[in-house]
């Protein structure tokens, strides 16, 4: 039985600005169909924009939750000065205590990212 959407996947999409901005765009390597990643590179940061699509939390998913955390490890370690940006579809509620939300929270403590789930309309959907 399938659960979620499990053909679906992500994107990141940016307008062609590189002259504004005066910065070069870039894809990052990941092993998953369930991260994109890219970078902005100009003269003074780099910036690394990630999008995820983390599994639905089911008796069956926790592995490959895990191995999604992991594979966004590699990427925060392989650009240890350039400020990261995840977003995307996390699947957890941070109001519920469940596995993959204990995992996402000790990811989030232990890479020192902060998580701001306070923008408007962000705790209103129950799904």
């Amino acid at each position: 039985v399938l659960l979620g959407r499990p053909y679906g996947g992500c994107a990141i999409l940016c307008r062609n600005f590189r002259k504004s901005v005066n910065a070069s765009f870039r894809p990052i390597e990941c092993d998953s169909k369930r991260i994109v990643a890219i970078g902005m590179k100009s003269e003074e940061t780099m910036n690394i924009f990630i999008n995820v699509y983390m599994p639905c939390e089911d008796k069956d998913s926790t592995e490959d939750f895990v191995t999604q955390l992991a594979h966004l490890c590699d990427i925060l370690d392989n650009y240890p000065d350039s400020n990261i940006i995840i977003g995307g579809d996390l699947n957890v509620d941070f109001n519920r205590t469940t596995t993959h939300t204990a995992l996402l929270r000790n990811f989030i403590d232990n890479r020192d990212l902060i998580c701001d789930c306070t923008l408007p309309g962000a705790n209103t959907v129950d799904f």
